[in-house]
């Protein structure tokens, strides 16, 4: 069935949220205690992520349509990408615990399988981590600065959409 583009993210953003809830639910990944958050604004400063999210939090942020191209034949319709950014932070982690950024790096991939699945009507296609200008996945640089474990990654659908009105 045919949706429009808004619809269509909005299904998209609420199906990952509810994918990474019902495995956080089931107790499935090696953090259960994160804080999983729905938002347009994925950022928390120190104080607050240390002092109301000592075990991380997690967001789950609708893409723009700038973060993907059309891909169908109509600009107006047809075959269309959608994404969902996912990202995690947790401070503070000390770059030398080898332990602790094991299990955060172990998280994160479990993260990656929530997110790899065709929610009713879209089909998956590819997931993108945030790097650098220098190809350096973000997570490092957010280690190496300010003792902040962050990862973000952009998970890619596909999905047919009908033309605006």
């Amino acid at each position: 069935m045919l949706v429009d583009w808004e619809t269509a993210i909005e299904d998209l953003v609420g199906s990952v949220y509810t994918a990474i809830n019902l495995r956080k639910t089931l107790t499935e990944f090696v953090n259960n205690a994160f804080t999983l958050e729905r938002t347009a604004i994925p950022h928390k400063d120190l104080e607050d992520l240390v002092n109301n999210h000592g075990d991380g939090i997690v967001y789950v942020v609708p893409g723009t349509p700038g973060d993907v191209g059309n891909i169908g034949r109509k600009p107006s319709g047809g075959l269309r990408e959608f994404s969902v950014q996912v990202g995690f932070q947790v401070a503070p982690v000390e770059p030398q615990d080898w332990t602790a950024v094991v299990q955060h790096l172990q998280f994160i991939a479990q993260l990656e399988a929530a997110a790899m699945f065709d929610p009713d009507g879209f089909e998956w296609l590819r997931l993108e981590y945030l790097k650098d200008e220098n190809d350096v996945p973000f997570t490092f640089m957010g280690l190496r600065n300010a003792n902040i474990f962050e990862a973000y990654f952009t998970a890619f659908y596909q999905r047919g959409v009908r033309p605006p009105n």
